[in-house]
Order: structure tokens, then sequence, then C-alpha cells
């Protein structure tokens, strides 16, 4: 499980959202709730991801943040756990569980962080190296048509 010293070490306690767990439903799982209320989610990683207060969307999915600039609705579904990206009514798959979602964050912030002032080749290594974790993490979410998969490609290239 992640921890919140290491979401904060990673983003600062500033730059971390975390849900009121009085507003959450009750059925929301104990994983979840853990990473919503006491972990937190980062409030900004570039165009990847901002979070944004927790929302009842429907009976099954808490929306907890935006992507893509704002395009894309993230959100989780309470009864199977993915997180997926939602662009108008159509959902794109990004992880299997809110858990794996943050890892990911977690995974790019730190090769950002970590590459900020270094060379391209430091930067592709890095890139390189992370996509081998985050494949252990969660390798559906880097299938093609998976929404990290573009961001992975991305990073890859050096277009983010």
């Amino acid at each position: 499980m992640i921890d919140r010293v290491r979401v904060e070490r990673l983003w600062g306690s500033d730059g971390v959202l975390r849900a009121d767990p009085d507003r959450l439903p009750a059925d929301v799982p104990d994983e979840t709730r853990e990473i919503l209320v006491d972990v937190g989610l980062p409030r900004s990683l570039g165009p990847v991801f901002e979070a944004t207060p927790v929302e009842q969307a429907g009976l099954t999915v808490l929306r907890i943040g935006r992507a893509g600039e704002g395009a894309a609705v993230v959100e989780v579904n309470l009864r199977t756990g993915e997180v997926s990206a939602r662009v108008h009514d159509e959902l794109t798959f990004v992880n299997s569980s809110l858990a794996r979602f943050l890892a990911f964050l977690i995974e790019i912030g730190t090769v950002w962080h970590d590459a900020a002032d270094q060379d391209d080749q430091f930067y592709a290594d890095a890139t390189a190296a992370m996509t081998e974790r985050l494949d252990a993490i969660d390798s559906p979410a880097l299938r093609e048509g998976a929404w990290w998969n573009a961001i992975v490609e991305e990073m890859i290239i050096g277009m983010i």
C-alpha cells in the first residue's frame, strides 16, 4: 500500500488533495477510502492528472479528477474498483484499481522530478525503466488503447 509520507514527499502536503470522509458514500471500499481520505491524490501532475474534490456520479461512480487539460473526467467504479477516463459518454480504461492508479502517478511524477535537470539520455533511460515498473504494477493499463499507453508513448518520444 502506498503511504501518505511517500505521496507528500513527492508533491508536498499542499500539493495533495484529500477527500472529506463525511462526503464519501458509505459503500466506498476500504482501500479506495484510505487512498482518498488518508493518502490523497496529487493536485496536479502536468497534463496527466489534476485532482478535484471527490463527487459521486450515479450509484457506483466517484469522480476524482481531470486529465488531458480538463478534457477527460477521471472516475472510480465502486463495483469493479477500476479507474477510467470519461470523455463525453466514452470510457477509456486507466487502471485496475485506485491504488494502482496512484502508483502510476508516483512513478511518472518521480521520473519527471528526477529528470528535471538532466539530459535527454537520462530521461530516456528513466522512462524505459519506469515503463517496466508500470508493467509490473498493472500490465492491462499499458495495453493498446488504454489511457496510459498513449501517455507513456508520448513520454518515450519526449512529447511530455
